[in-house]
């Protein structure tokens, strides 16, 4: 660390995290869950959301964004399994740092081999006007797996924000029993939101009146998109958020999830990658 420029030891909200200091932008990230909790680019605040009545380590972090690796929710797995897999709750290593030409800073980080005998995932992120986060995994004999970054973005309110992006796009409806539903206009909250959206390409964008902002989250290697939110109702039954808390957030979680599973052999390796960016809007 100490010959790792734009990097140094900090803390967010009492929790121990690697501070990245680029040339135009700022994040935070936790090597408990290799877990990203801040990340601004200049002239911005912070795209991300954390709890600030959220758990510390070794219990998962609420907010920024949690890796649910190697299974999102307890998709295939026994119903005795933790919840989101077992990355978000392993420590993992920094084990490798550099600053590029355009003075991005860029960080690889990967958990104990030990913890995962079947593959090894490694995650890199890349700060700077752009966040660019990208998980690979390489399997050691025949694998299956879902994963997700599960992002919390920042919101100023979330009845009030719109998702660009889903407009005919079908989804599983997790509320009314994974009913699948279409998206026939653009995406706003209204109650609890738990949902897949299917066969998903590209670009979304989170448009946000009261903060002035367009989030834009380009995803790759996904064909999946969860949208979730709580709300007022739903939002009671968690201890590590508030109750007015369900209105400052929205996660838009770049998946492979539902129907989209990713399959490999022995020695194959798959890649999913999220760039996150902002821009002002009148």
């Amino acid at each position: 660390m100490n010959n790792s420029p734009g990097l140094r030891i900090g803390e967010l909200q009492g929790i121990p995290v690697l501070l990245v200091e680029a040339r135009e932008g700022r994040a935070a990230v936790s090597l408990f869950g290799g877990q990203i909790l801040s990340y601004a680019p200049a002239g911005f605040d912070d795209l991300l959301w954390v709890s600030r009545t959220t758990t510390r380590p070794p219990k998962a972090i609420r907010g920024g964004v949690p890796i649910c690796w190697p299974w999102f929710a307890k998709q295939g797995v026994p119903p005795e399994s933790q919840q989101h897999g077992i990355a978000r709750t392993a420590p993992w290593t920094l084990t490798r740092s550099a600053i590029d030409v355009n003075g991005n800073v860029e960080i690889t980080l990967a958990p104990n081999e030990d913890s995962f005998p079947a593959a090894r995932v490694e995650q890199t992120v890349s700060v700077g006007r752009a966040l660019r986060q990208v998980l690979t995994t390489t399997a050691l004999r025949p694998y299956s797996l879902t994963q997700a970054f599960h992002t919390y973005f920042r919101v100023g309110d979330a009845e009030r924000i719109g998702i660009e992006g889903l407009d005919g796009l079908t989804y599983l409806d997790k509320p009314s029993d994974f009913s699948r539903r279409v998206q026939t206009e653009m995406f706003r909250l209204d109650g609890e939101c738990d949902r897949i959206y299917l066969d998903t390409q590209g670009d979304f964008a989170i448009h946000d009146p009261v903060l002035s902002r367009r989030i834009r989250i380009r995803a790759k290697g996904s064909r999946s998109l969860v949208v979730w939110n709580p709300n007022a109702e739903r939002i009671k039954t968690f201890a590590d958020i508030p109750p007015d808390g369900w209105r400052s957030y929205l996660c838009l979680e770049v998946a492979n999830a539902g129907t989209d599973t990713v399959n490999l052999g022995p020695g194959a390796s798959h890649r999913i990658e999220q760039a996150l960016s902002a821009e002002s809007i009148r």
